[in-house]
């Protein structure tokens, strides 16, 4: 059962037991302090402890929240462990129409007002999904330094690859061919496209998506490929490598790398210095957008 931490001022305290209601319709556990610590029982206690063993956590932000330490110190810590892990831990759930902080401004919000069963419907089909996403790619959802372009009216999708540290959320028209998106996505994500080493050898970097492990057509729509809400597409990396002269004897055969820092690879014809290099430059790549491991995270 997944445990949600709730932060809240004292004075919605009636708002957050509806909330936690709903969870619980729902089979998921709120840990909410004012049910919870006893007289003498330490805040920061409960606050370390629930924040720790949360698997995430929502702020109901209000006027009263703006103004109450606790729930700064609170949502803080969250927004710290959002970036360490680097997933979309902390949530916010406005009680009010109050704009939020501008170090929250970036974060996943739903707005529980006035009714907040429809916010709390579209933010636990989010988890959902969420979770969903985190179990079939092995790897936390959250959003990438680099944030793709969304499409308005897109269906949620998600990317992943062996060469991430992450799944980032998209938001893509199942109407548009796959190609479009691809290109759209290595353009977001400054992904390189050719390296030229020391003027003797280059590496051009080819991309693709697939569905699992089914690479997807380039001119074909994601619905015709049967790419529903909620899929985790895969990107793929092929680095080819080409001689700046023509070579003597023998080709360049294609390199396939299936991590950023190790990496497998088929063909040898190129030097090793070139192939680390390319390895180099398709990391640092990739940790510009932010699409790297966490730190403390393997």
């Amino acid at each position: 059962m997944p445990k949600v931490f709730l932060s809240h001022a004292g004075s919605d305290t009636a708002s957050a037991r509806q909330v936690a209601d709903l969870l619980a319709e729902s089979s998921v556990e709120a840990i909410l302090d004012r049910g919870t610590i006893g007289p003498g029982d330490s805040t920061a206690t409960f606050m370390n402890q629930g924040l720790g063993t949360a698997d995430y956590c929502l702020l109901l932000w209000s006027e009263a929240a703006s103004t109450r330490p606790w729930v700064t110190i609170e949502w803080e810590a969250a927004l710290y462990r959002s970036g360490r892990e680097a997933r979309a831990f902390l949530v916010v759930g406005r009680l009010e129409n109050r704009e939020v902080p501008p170090l929250l401004a970036p974060r996943l919000y739903v707005d529980l007002f006035p009714d907040p069963r429809r916010g709390m419907d579209e933010l636990l089909k989010h988890w959902h999904l969420d979770r969903t996403a985190e179990r079939r790619s092995e790897h936390p959802v959250g959003a990438p330094a680099l944030e793709p372009t969304a499409d308005a009216a897109g269906a949620p999708l998600y990317l992943s690859s062996e060469l991430f540290g992450l799944t980032i959320p998209l938001r893509l028209s199942l109407d548009v061919p796959a190609g479009v998106h691809l290109d759209r996505l290595i353009n977001d994500l400054k992904l390189p496209l050719r390296f030229d080493h020391q003027g003797r050898i280059g590496m051009t970097f080819e991309y693709a998506l697939a569905l699992a492990d089914r690479p997807l057509v380039r001119g074909r729509p994601l619905a015709a490929q049967s790419v529903r809400p909620g899929d985790v597409l895969e990107l793929q990396v092929q680095v080819t490598p080409f001689a700046a002269v023509a070579p003597r004897e023998g080709a360049a055969r294609p390199l396939v790398f299936r991590g950023g820092g190790g990496g497998q690879r088929t063909g040898a014809h190129a030097p090793d210095d070139a192939q680390q290099a390319a390895r180099e430059a398709l990391h640092a790549a990739l940790a510009t957008a932010g699409l790297l491991a966490a730190p403390g995270k393997p």
